[in-house]
């Protein structure tokens, strides 16, 4: 302890991975939540154009498993911006046909 300082344990252990990357009809999203949350993953073209929502739930504390749907998406470089618990984390995500 030193003092004037607080030091904190605490440890960020949000993850998510994206597989298979690149993907021609279905990806999976997983993602490790530290609370129970509703997860947000929007899809944008790589100038920032909203493409589709492509899903909205609550999912519970731990690892999660979501299946998306690319199958009538042209071919190309995207991003995922996944919203969950106020933070926003933005993956690159690329579609092959």
């Amino acid at each position: 302890h030193i003092d004037g300082v607080e030091i904190s344990s605490k440890v960020n252990t949000d993850k998510i991975s994206i597989y298979p990357n690149p993907s021609s009809q279905f990806s999976s999203v997983e993602i490790y939540l530290n609370q129970s949350s509703i997860v947000e993953i929007d899809l944008y073209d790589m100038m920032g154009n909203f493409i589709r929502r492509i899903i909205s739930e609550e999912y519970g504390e731990g690892n999660n498993l979501i299946n998306i749907n690319i199958e009538n998406i042209p071919d190309g470089s995207y991003f995922l911006k996944i919203k969950h618990d106020q933070k926003i984390i933005n993956k690159n995500f690329k579609i092959i046909n």
